[in-house]
């Protein structure tokens, strides 16, 4: 009994969590999708939920930060699909992307609730030494100074070839 008793005591903080979220928003069963992050220019951050349990995570580079010669071949569909995405020569792929699966969801407490998470010009500093103009309607959001966070620091996992013996083989230069 007193196990079942504390399974209930760690239950009530999820549920009124989840209580107060389907009041506001409506029932989210699901949602994914991917993010720029200020400060984080480099890394695209992905957003996944299933019910209770949400992550936040690092899901590598966006293709701006990525060599050309690295990208699929021009003309190809994964190019044009990438295209597709592409919003100016600053920004590029870089943007906010994300999809809620539920029940009677309350679209305009979502966005009106992502919205209010989204950076305003004015609101952060940009990083030393970078003109903060830009030459597009968005190119002012490069190179922000990354407000304090609760997310970690994001590593990114970069692959490199090793010799038997589980040493980095350095890269040849050409």
């Amino acid at each position: 009994e007193e196990v079942r008793e504390a399974e209930v005591e760690a239950e009530e903080p999820t549920a009124e969590k989840q209580r107060r979220m389907t009041e506001a928003f409506g029932r989210i069963l699901r949602s994914k999708g991917y993010f720029w992050l200020a400060g984080r220019d480099r890394c695209v951050g992905e957003w996944s939920q299933a019910g209770a349990v949400g992550e936040v995570t690092c899901g590598g580079y966006w293709f701006a930060e990525q060599e050309k010669e690295d990208w699929p071949e021009e003309g190809s569909e994964a190019y044009e699909m990438i295209m597709k995405d592409m919003a100016g020569e600053e920004v590029q792929d870089r943007r906010q992307e994300i999809v809620f699966i539920g029940q009677r969801l309350k679209k305009d407490a979502i966005v009106a609730a992502l919205d209010a998470c989204l950076v305003k010009r004015g609101e952060l500093p940009h990083s030393e030494g970078v003109d903060a103009k830009g030459s597009e309607e968005h190119g002012w959001k490069l190179d922000l100074e990354a407000p304090e966070s609760d997310f970690p620091e994001w590593e990114v996992e970069v692959e490199v070839d090793v010799d038997e013996d589980g040493n980095e083989i350095e890269p040849e230069e050409e």
